[in-house]
């Protein structure tokens, strides 16, 4: 590429990949792990992160009339993006010039790029040793902590990984404390569900008790019986009976059968020891 007077492709390509920070971005991007001359290379290529729209954008950058116009290469590059755009210094191909298949980006003066002619979005099946070549070549794995930077330095690695240690000691602890304040939550509102359940037992071993005291009344019997029917019986039985008698009464129940199971108790058989 020919510099072009004012701003030079180095720039264009720089301006390219602040556009797409937030991309996948390879300058200088071969068809494939090809070898000699036998490749074509992109001036730089972009992919979205994106699993629903991963688009592929191809730029060609031309800072040159002669480059432009002796350009024979680029309908190659159009088998490796949904996109394709030329790059140029304001003004120096026009919209017109371009193929129809083919968008056209301007850098302005001041170096900001904007778009002259949009590229159509072309459907196509990117070639599997294009991405191949991209993950194989040029492509280098890191940690996301270490803001994209290989850690050449044994005492920057020796300070990651210490710093990995510690975070992972703080995560575990952060567990533990979690998981122990977890269970003291569940162990209390467990505590509180058996305090409750054994409240219910009381009351229902107290409403089995009136039930049983409404049945030999004759108040309760085993078919089902409304409330407003105990009340009319009640009402009812207390025009007869003080109310006073009643609770005589029902205190008289009680003491027999305590006394009737004590009699009980007393009349079973005593065992007794006999020494050898």
């Amino acid at each position: 590429m020919k510099k072009h007077a004012g701003i030079g492709a180095a720039e264009i390509v720089r301006l390219l990949s602040e556009k797409h920070k937030d991309d996948i971005f390879i300058p200088e991007c071969k068809d494939g792990p090809s070898q000699g001359t036998n490749y074509l290379r992109l001036d730089a290529w972009a992919m979205a992160k994106s699993w629903s729209n991963p688009q592929a954008t191809a730029y060609e950058v031309k800072v040159s009339r002669s480059d432009f116009l002796g350009d024979n290469k680029w309908p190659g590059y159009l088998a490796y993006c949904n996109c394709f755009y030329f790059v140029t210094p304001a003004g120096l191909v026009q919209s017109e010039e371009v193929s129809p298949d083919c968008g056209l980006m301007w850098v302005s003066k001041t170096g900001k790029l904007y778009t002259k002619k949009k590229a159509p979005y072309r459907q196509v099946q990117i070639p599997e040793e294009f991405y191949r070549y991209i993950l194989m070549c040029r492509v280098a794995v890191t940690d996301r902590s270490t803001f994209g930077r290989q850690l050449s330095d044994p005492e920057e690695r020796r300070n990651y990984w210490a710093a990995w240690l510690k975070e992972r000691k703080y995560r575990q602890e952060l567990g533990w404390n979690v998981s122990k304040a977890l269970k003291e939550v569940i162990d209390s509102q467990i505590t509180a569900v058996e305090g409750v359940n054994r409240r219910l037992e009381k009351e229902n071993a107290a409403y089995a008790k009136v039930k049983e005291i409404l049945t030999s009344l004759g108040l309760y019997g085993p078919e089902y019986v409304e409330e407003y029917m105990i009340k009319d019986r009640l009402a009812q039985l207390s025009q007869i009976v003080h109310p006073a008698l009643i609770r005589n009464m029902i205190r008289l129940a009680e003491s027999l059968e305590s006394t009737a199971k004590q009699l009980e108790e007393a009349g079973k058989p005593q065992e007794v020891e006999v020494e050898a």
